[in-house]
């Protein structure tokens, strides 16, 4: 049987990580090594979760505590370093899993072949207004993972990875890369040939996406995503970088105040260094003269897969 180790990175949310860890506890696979890693001394996250632990007989998570803060993919790194599991799975403090998480994942791990296996789930997206089903399709092992990802919608968050220790020793996050970190991974191990990407069906983790949460990159400038994919753009094929300009730079540079000549160059660049294509220009339409919020609407009158995905739960 395989052993599986999860990390549950903590930043600033000492009631969250307690909720996350519960999760945890209430998987239906088990026994499993958990170790949470707080990123640099916090007194009332380390607090909260000795006080948890005190409520045990055992001690059911470890915790790792940074000296100074080192950012969420390093973070990632140091808890992968002091895990011993055949699996690492992730879970960031302010989300939750349904407990046959693990349990699902694994079945898919095994039907896979070779050592270097990407697991993710789809997951429940949580706002204040609504509730969607990420992501809408699922990998067909034909199309390249960069268009899986940002031509076909397969959004995918670590709190959703089951992933091979093997492939985390072989390709750890970027030290030092910040709210870009995901992305910039699953790209990363796609890129080898040995690695084997699937999706378990069901909604196993649920993505607290309140903006109230503090998530970092709400507001992380937009410039250093477009340098990112720049220096990055091998990674991406030509349709791929031309929807992940117009469908992720292009709207949080508008979301900024971004000036209409600074949208022109992004869109040339996504011509350029993508491909010229219908898709990448309706994007790129759709993301700069409508709101977010519009844009969402626009999605689910023309989309049945996002009508379906999509679950108003407030007014």
């Amino acid at each position: 049987m395989s052993k599986v180790s999860v990390i549950i990175n903590a930043k600033s949310r000492p009631v969250e990580v307690v909720h996350a860890i519960r999760s945890v506890l209430a998987q239906t696979f088990q026994p499993m090594e958990v170790l949470v890693v707080v990123d640099g001394p916090e007194p009332a996250t380390q607090l909260a979760l000795s006080d948890f632990q005190s409520s045990f007989t055992f001690a059911p998570f470890k915790v790792l505590v940074n000296p100074v803060n080192v950012g969420l993919a390093e973070a990632r790194n140091v808890g992968v370093r002091a895990t011993t599991g055949d699996y690492v799975a992730f879970l960031d403090d302010d989300d939750e899993w349904l407990p046959t998480k693990i349990e699902q994942q694994l079945l898919v791990a095994g039907t896979l072949a070779g050592h270097h296996h990407f697991i993710a789930c789809r997951l429940l997206e949580k706002t204040e207004k609504a509730e969607k089903i990420w992501p809408e399709t699922l990998p067909n092992g034909r199309e390249p993972f960069s268009e899986y990802l940002f031509v076909h919608r397969g959004m995918m968050l670590p709190s959703t990875f089951l992933i091979s220790r093997a492939l985390l020793q072989k390709v750890p996050f970027t030290a030092g890369l910040r709210h870009i970190e995901d992305i910039d991974w699953m790209l990363r191990a796609a890129a080898l040939p040995e690695t084997r990407i699937a999706v378990a069906q069901d909604v196993l983790t649920i993505y607290n996406n309140h903006a109230t949460g503090g998530r970092e990159s709400r507001n992380f400038p937009w410039h250093t995503f477009y340098v990112w994919s720049v220096l990055h753009r091998t990674l991406f094929t030509p349709l791929a970088y031309s929807c992940f300009i117009t469908r992720t730079v292009v709207p949080r540079a508008k979301s900024a105040g971004a000036s209409p000549r600074q949208l022109l160059h992004l869109f040339s660049a996504a011509l350029l260094l993508g491909s010229i294509n219908l898709t990448a220009i309706s994007s790129f339409l759709f993301s700069s003269l409508l709101s977010q919020e519009r844009k969402a609407w626009g999605r689910r009158v023309l989309s049945k897969q996002a009508r379906l995905a999509t679950r108003e739960t407030a007014k």
